[in-house]
């Protein structure tokens, strides 16, 4: 009897250990949870605080647009398969379009790099697969081996051919 009694008050020790290990556990973790949402939070915070400031310090952007007589024709050689967009004329005024901008057309940021000098400007295109097509033609027809192109090049070249099948 006395043993099937020490027996049992070992469990019940074992069984209390136990459960104030898994008590101390729960309130770790809650403790860690409400840690890691205030951090949450104050970070957001700190990121709205930075762009409030930024909106706020950054001058604007907006450049009066020239004069239609001022705008120039990129001379560009004429690839089949590439849109009459890549010929328009761009105003020389506007800054080139970078990779996270909006587009003023369909309202999505634009991915796929910067406008590359030389090349046709995003601002004539309305999707960004459309200038990668006409930019990765253009590439194709300007360097056959991408051993001649820039970095920037070859980010948009290797772009066109990941979205576009059949490039060439």
């Amino acid at each position: 009897m006395k043993e099937r009694q020490g027996e049992e008050e070992a469990g019940d020790a074992a069984l209390r250990l136990r459960m104030e290990q898994a008590d101390r556990a729960e309130r770790y973790a809650t403790s860690m949870r409400a840690e890691v949402r205030d951090a949450h939070v104050k970070a957001a915070a700190q990121r709205q605080e930075r762009a409030n400031q930024q909106a706020a310090t950054a001058p604007e952007r907006e450049i009066e647009p020239s004069d239609p007589s001022e705008f120039i024709t990129l001379d560009l050689p004429v690839v089949k398969g590439v849109s009459n967009r890549a010929y328009l004329p761009v105003d020389p005024k506007l800054p080139p379009v970078r990779e996270g901008e909006i587009n003023r057309i369909i309202g999505n940021a634009w991915i796929y790099g910067d406008d590359l000098p030389g090349y046709p400007s995003k601002r004539n295109y309305e999707y960004e697969k459309e200038w990668l097509r006409d930019v990765g033609l253009l590439l194709r027809h300007r360097h056959p081996t991408n051993l001649t192109m820039t970095r920037e090049e070859k980010f948009v070249m290797r772009s066109a051919k990941s979205c576009i099948p059949n490039l060439y």
